[in-house]
């Protein structure tokens, strides 16, 4: 799995800048895999490729090392197979002759677009979502400066079903991948998902108020600055009884390292709180859980935090 997640990109460490060979960093990775599948950690692969991406960009921006891409030719098989199966080993595994395709400086991960900048590295999806507005029909939109009206009350009572709930299901899966780069409008994509079962007209407003929302802020982005800092600092907050459908409260939060949001989330919680200081508790646990791992995965990687997690 941790081949699988590094396998696309490949840091490399000049040797006037560093004496420690790149095999020292790449090592422990498959360690990492092992213990993560021992623990059950809840983040989804992909989830766990990205934590990986923005924290050890940021971590080697800060080095001044430079990043390249690699493409590394990889063969799955799925299915049970009741018959015996050789394969021969492709060109490039044992024969240093041929070596994997070396793409040069990175550009593209995971359909995010790395930009360099003078303060650092900006990771944008401006091309993603450029191209999503125009397969919606909205690149003539009006653009909005807000991504959900604070007064609107969505629920899943109420207004008339939609005529093609496929395509609202369509829209809101994609809506939540460009929030990879865009924090602020998590909290909205994530309101949207709720519906998803049986979505109405009134829900498909907010979507459609998501999408002017993000033709405002296409070409916006995450900076990744370079800074000496090496230490994770995160906010939590909880909306206690934010629903009026079902009184779950909306939890959520931030995990910055030195100055660069690396994880985020919103999303509702799985109990109803009798007060908001047991939402609140619960979010702080929730955020908690995530510093730890972070901790955990950059002590691994050999490059342990300066100072303990500050929540």
């Amino acid at each position: 799995m941790a081949v699988n997640c590094l396998s696309q990109i490949l840091y490399k460490d000049l040797q006037q800048k560093s004496d420690e060979p790149v095999s020292q960093f790449l090592q422990p990775a498959n360690s990492i895999a092992i213990e993560l599948n021992a623990t059950g950690h809840p983040l989804h692969p992909n989830e766990f490729n990205l934590h990986i991406s923005r924290g050890l960009k940021s971590e080697f921006r800060d080095m001044s090392w430079p990043v390249c891409q690699l493409n590394v030719h990889n063969v799955f098989l799925h299915g049970k197979l009741n018959e015996e199966l050789y394969l021969s080993q492709p060109q490039g595994f044992v024969d240093a002759s041929h070596p994997t395709h070396d793409l040069g400086d990175l550009h593209f991960f995971l359909g995010i677009e790395a930009i360099p900048h003078s303060k650092g590295l900006l990771l944008s999806q401006s091309r993603y979502i450029s191209d999503f507005l125009k397969k919606t029909g909205t690149v003539d939109c009006k653009p909005d400066k807000t991504p959900m009206a604070t007064t609107q009350k969505q629920s899943a009572e109420g207004g008339a079903p939609m005529s093609d709930p496929t395509l609202y299901r369509s829209v809101v899966g994609a809506l939540q991948y460009a929030t990879l780069t865009l924090s602020d409008d998590s909290f909205a994509v994530n309101h949207a998902s709720q519906f998803m079962h049986a979505p109405t007209e009134v829900n498909w407003q907010l979507v459609k108020r998501i999408l002017r929302y993000l033709k405002s802020t296409c070409t916006s982005g995450l900076l990744l600055e370079h800074s000496s800092s090496r230490s994770l600092q995160a906010v939590s907050y909880a909306d206690w009884a934010g629903d009026g459908f079902d009184r779950k409260s909306t939890r959520g939060f931030a995990i910055f390292l030195g100055p660069n949001l690396i994880s985020w989330t919103s999303c509702k919680q799985h109990i109803v709180a009798r007060s908001s200081t047991k939402a609140e508790y619960k979010a702080l646990a929730d955020a908690s859980a995530e510093l730890v791992w972070l901790e955990s995965l950059f002590r691994e990687l050999g490059y342990p935090l300066s100072s303990a997690p500050v929540l």
